[in-house]
This record gives structure tokens, sequence and C-alpha cells, in this order.
């Protein structure tokens, strides 16, 4: 789903107690989907893993920025978008499926996932607690763009261990979780490899125009998001090395309706902003606006969450077989 907002009609809008809203199919991207390989060398020969954490941290709150730029031709523009209409159990069961399909496609391209006893079995890994489930994520996306997660791990994996995500400062969790990881792979000689996928539901926010006449456009989107989908393979000389998604992988089609959220409050400065800033003269500000995109059908959002991601774990996995 798409929806504009413009402040000529956010205008009428104060007046009239109304936003008009707009939709329009979503189509898909075709472009291309590389993968950054930070060390090539370290992932020869690896035809054996120990999976240490597998996380889907689903993206709940994005901050896109727009416009603004030197030779940008429409004024700066902020869209916070919200996702809702999902439930734990919902996230839970999409992560489970998503892992399922991981693991069939290891398989199938002949790589063996071992038992994981013997890593579970280090000191340090033991004293690892388990990580909520549905933990907050803070995702970094471009420039100063940020967003929420919510992090979920496999039920089939049997626990919730953190090697990647900073949840928290000095986290010793995670320092636990990775020395644990490290001191396995290089006694076992076995590497461990680390996967976390994140699930956008948005496209980037674009925004044109100026003063009264701009217009801030945004749209749902489901993807694999290019901000921190990866592969992390604690080798066995203990050193970690990347995989990373540098292109979001698409899947097009609507699964949720959007509504503007924009407080009155809010809109009110910003006309007034504008109105003070022609006659007094000076900047006027950045638009400000927030959207929520709510769910409307749970099985969509699972079956686009769950292609996008394999043909994630396609890709990953198939530079893992061509270095073999």
């Amino acid at each position: 789903m798409e929806l504009r907002r413009t402040v000529c009609g956010m205008v009428a809008a104060l007046a009239l107690g109304a936003v008009a809203l707009g939709t329009t199919e979503l189509a898909a991207k075709s472009d291309p989907v590389p993968v950054k390989i930070e060390k090539p060398q370290a992932w020869q020969g690896v035809n054996q893993v120990v999976i240490g954490q597998f996380s889907v941290v689903f993206m709940t709150k994005k901050v896109d920025y727009d416009g603004g730029g030197f030779l940008s031709t429409s004024d700066k523009a902020k869209a916070t978008g919200y996702l809702t209409g999902l439930s734990e159990a919902d996230y839970q069961k999409i992560t489970d499926a998503v892992y399922a399909d991981f693991l069939t496609q290891m398989k199938d391209h002949g790589v063996a996932v071992l038992d994981d006893a013997g890593m579970e079995a280090d000191p340090y890994f033991a004293k690892v607690k388990p990580e909520k489930s549905g933990e907050k994520a803070d995702i970094q996306l471009k420039k100063n763009d940020h967003g929420d997660g919510l992090t979920y791990w496999p039920s089939q994996l049997g626990r919730n261990t953190n090697a990647l995500l900073n949840f928290r400062i000095m986290d010793r969790n995670m320092v636990n979780a990775y020395t644990g990881e490290y001191n396995y792979a290089k006694t076992a000689k076995v590497p461990v490899l680390n996967v976390v996928y994140y699930i956008d539901f948005a496209k980037p926010a674009s925004t044109s125009g100026g003063g009264l006449l701009q217009s801030v456009k945004v749209t749902s989107g489901l993807a694999l998001s290019q901000f921190g989908s990866q592969f992390a393979l604690m080798g066995i000389d203990g050193k970690l090395t990347r995989m990373l998604l540098q292109t979001p992988i698409e899947e097009g089609g609507d699964f949720a309706t959007i509504t503007e959220t924009t407080s009155g409050l809010q809109k009110g400065m910003h006309v007034a902003n504008i109105l003070g800033a022609g006659v007094f003269g000076g900047k006027h500000g950045t638009m400000n606006t927030k959207f929520d995109y709510r769910v409307t059908d749970p099985a969509s959002y699972a079956a686009k969450t769950l292609l996008v991601t394999s043909r994630g774990s396609d890709l990953f996995i198939r530079q893992m077989e061509g270095m073999r």
C-alpha cells in the first residue's frame, strides 16, 4: 500500500478534520542482489558447521529522512513508520518456518549442520543466559536513519543466544557467547555459523516540493533488509568473517493498511512555521510525519517473509558452495 501526504492537504485536514489517503499496487523490483564477502579464503572448504546464533529481527519502527540536501528539489522531511497487527505467536511461527527452510537448504547444498553439544559444554558458553524472545534491537539504517526491531530465535534450536546483536551496553551475555564460539571453533576445528535476518516492512519514504506544496510518500514493502542481514562465520582460526547482504531482497504485494498518525498539534505547528517563515523569513524546519502500517493479512506477511528469507538463504549458501 502507498500513502502520500501533502502540506496543502494537511491544511485542509486541519479545517475538515480528515486526511485523504490514496493507495496503489506495490511492484517488486528486479535489482541484482550482491553479497559482500569480507574474507573469501575463510569460507573455503567449509562443508560442516555448528549453528551458534540464528535470529530473525522483525522491524517494527523505521525512520526515514529525505530531501533538504544542497542539490535537493524538496524541503527536508522525516517519516516514522510503525508496524502493528502481529502477535508474538505470529513472529515465532514465522521464525520457525524460516529456520526449517534454512536447514533444508544447507542439506541440499551439502553443508552438514553438526550437533552443538560440544559448543554448549564450553565453560563460557555455559554461562550464557537465554535472551528473551521479542528482545528489542536498535537497527542502524543509512546516515541518521534508525529503526527498532523485535528479535526471535527458532524453537527448534532450543536456545536464544546472541553473539552479533547489540541489545545493551557492556553485554556480558554477548561476550560469553562470542568467547564460547571462539573456544569451540579453535579446539574442535569446526567453524560456527551465525545467521541474522532483518525483515523490513516499508520502502524508503520520499518527499517532493516545499512549503505548503510539500508531500511525503510512504509505501509498504516486505523485504530481507540489506541493513544487517548476514552470515558470520567463526573460523577454526578463531577469526570472525562475514557475508553481508548489499541489496534488499523484495517481495511485492500488499499486506498492510497505512494510516497517518501525525498529531493535529504537530501538523498545526508545521503549517504555522511555514507561514511564519514566509512573513518573517528564515527556515520553517523539517516536515515530521508518522504512519501506522497495520498488518491486515498476517498469512500474507508470513508467506512473503518466508519467500525473501528463502531467497536470502539460497544466495548466501550458494556463495559458500561456490568457495568449497
